[in-house]
């Protein structure tokens, strides 16, 4: 899922990109309750048989799940985030703390979507300038990796609206040491 933010304030343009997960965490713990539930009951049924071997594979088999559902509900909220601003890109990855993967001088900075000749396998979207590139986007779906290319090349083509430097004395000396040249 892409959502893009501009920031009132510094007119940055924040991309935000999440992979599709239909659970949070609280829907993984229930959904592993249920699940642990229905494995206890017949956990105890068969120990009330006499089959009593089944409860330690019952129990590895309830570890064996919860790990699995915890590391899926992990991988699920990492986040990128992309910041485009007056003069740069950065892109960042994490779960709650950020860390800067990449950054580009915005100018330089070039979105490329890499599709595979024979489409057997996803698209690739990168951004970099000057040989030095970053993959983003890889949790993404086709259709929405394609709109994100779409989206970042517009926001990058767009010039910014650079602030005017303020004349200073130096400036003023230099242009009448120019006229009198």
């Amino acid at each position: 899922m892409v959502s893009l933010h501009t920031d009132p304030e510094t007119q940055d343009s924040i991309f935000t990109l999440c992979p599709n997960s239909s659970l949070n965490w609280a829907g993984v713990k229930l959904a592993f309750l249920v699940l642990f539930a229905s494995l206890l009951g017949v956990a105890l049924y068969f120990v009330s048989l006499g089959a009593w071997l089944v409860a330690p594979f019952t129990g590895l088999e309830a570890i064996v799940l919860g790990a699995g559902m915890y590391l899926s509900s992990r991988r699920g909220a990492t986040r990128e985030i992309i910041r485009v601003r007056e003069d740069t890109v950065a892109v960042y990855r994490g779960r709650r703390n950020f860390r800067e993967i990449a950054c580009f001088q915005r100018c330089w900075a070039r979105v490329k979507l890499v599709k595979d000749a024979k489409n057997w396998y996803p698209s690739k979207l990168f951004i970099g300038s000057h040989g030095w590139v970053a993959e983003i986007g890889s949790d993404l779906i086709e259709n929405e990796r394609a709109q994100l290319a779409k989206d970042l090349t517009e926001v990058l083509s767009v010039q910014p609206t650079f602030k005017p430097i303020a004349r200073t004395e130096r400036l003023n000396e230099l242009d009448t040491a120019r006229q009198q040249i």
